[in-house]
């Protein structure tokens, strides 16, 4: 699915671009078990308590996290959804105020 990664006009936009973003990640984990793996060992997250953090703020700063943590996977999902990978850092750094908590 190609989603649309737009400049942000306001804080409400870019949470909601994040919230997106990290919704595609976790598609992406979930679709490569391997991936999905190594982010449940580096996150803490077990089968249960992902389903239980499913869209929740703490699951998308992790998948963000992982992914910003990870380049390869970071690249591939981004060819993946045909997305700059630029595009992704701006996105989460966007306005200077990422720090995990937005």
């Amino acid at each position: 699915m190609q989603r649309q990664y737009s400049a942000p006009d306001d804080e409400g936009s870019l949470k909601r671009q994040r919230s997106s973003l990290a919704e595609a990640g976790l598609e992406f984990l979930l679709a490569n078990p391997g991936e999905l793996l190594e982010f449940m060992k580096s996150s803490g997250y077990g089968p249960d308590s992902l389903r239980k953090a499913l869209e929740t703020p703490e699951l998308e700063r992790a998948v963000l996290a992982h992914l910003a943590g990870n380049e390869p996977v970071l690249l591939a999902m981004c060819a993946n959804l045909g997305m700059n990978p630029a595009r992704f850092a701006t996105i989460l750094t966007d306005q200077g105020q990422w720090n995990g908590n937005s």
